[in-house]
């Protein structure tokens, strides 16, 4: 099996805070994605809400292939956004960057430890 069609999870960029957007795409699609969220209470007309919010915007984590990912950007207009995250060695300037993944057992944590 080829290396981008291995199943990781990649965090990725969403452009102009379209995460949930994308994340409902990708719902539908049945691709596993996560989006850490917070209560926050917002202002509106004098009125106090309680707004369940993206707790860093422009970022979500989807569980799928480089293949799969890279196809639905080419394909799905709604996709488009999203940007891969890229690692620089600082030892090896001329080295190329490479697509950020997160292990399988460090995101269970990670969203256990973040889960609203």
């Amino acid at each position: 099996m080829a290396e981008r069609d291995l199943v990781r999870w990649y965090p990725m960029r969403v452009t102009y805070n379209r995460e949930v957007k994308v994340k409902e795409r990708l719902d539908a699609l049945e691709v596993e994605t996560y989006i850490p969220m917070h209560y926050q209470i917002v202002v509106r007309g004098g009125n106090r809400k309680r707004l369940l919010v993206p707790a860093i915007h422009n970022l979500i984590f989807v569980h799928s292939s480089q293949a799969y990912i890279t196809n639905l950007k080419m394909t799905d207009p709604t996709m488009e956004p999203l940007r891969y995250i890229m690692h620089r060695s600082h030892e090896d300037k001329d080295a190329p960057a490479t697509i950020v993944t997160v292990p399988d057992a460090q995101m269970a944590n990670f969203i256990k430890a973040t889960k609203v």
